[in-house]
């Protein structure tokens, strides 16, 4: 059975449940899969700014964050993540960069973003094997 890990980054829940539609479709085709968090970077102040930024990690507070044990079970990465300025969340991306470089593993991405014509998936995460 192909083992996917799938790790995200969502302040206000819209990655998140791509990760989870991700994780419905690899289940149907009989993939295990593991839904992982990156950890949250921001200030409390910051959040308490959005209403909806802590609804959604009150919501989502059970899943688990990635480690780099997440890397090693898995046989294929998938990196969520919301585009900010067509670049990645930092808190995402900061991950990304160290688990890349912990293991030297193949990754890709799926970008969540309100712009159209921008190559937002190639700026999402792409890392060479």
């Amino acid at each position: 059975m192909t083992k996917i890990a799938i790790i995200y980054y969502s302040s206000t829940g819209h990655t998140y449940q791509l990760a989870r539609a991700i994780e419905e479709g690899a289940v149907a085709s009989g993939a295990d899969v593991r839904v992982r968090k990156v950890r949250e970077t921001a200030s409390a102040e910051t959040i308490a700014a959005n209403p909806g930024w802590q609804l959604h990690l009150d919501a989502t507070r059970d899943v688990q964050e990635a480690t780099l044990d997440d890397l090693d079970w898995a046989d294929g990465l998938m990196f969520g993540t919301p585009t900010r300025f067509g670049l990645p969340a930092a808190q995402l991306k900061r991950e990304v960069i160290f688990f890349a470089n912990e293991r030297r593993r193949r990754i890709r991405g799926f970008p969540n973003s309100d712009t159209t014509g921008a190559d937002d998936l190639g700026k999402a995460a792409s890392h060479p094997d």
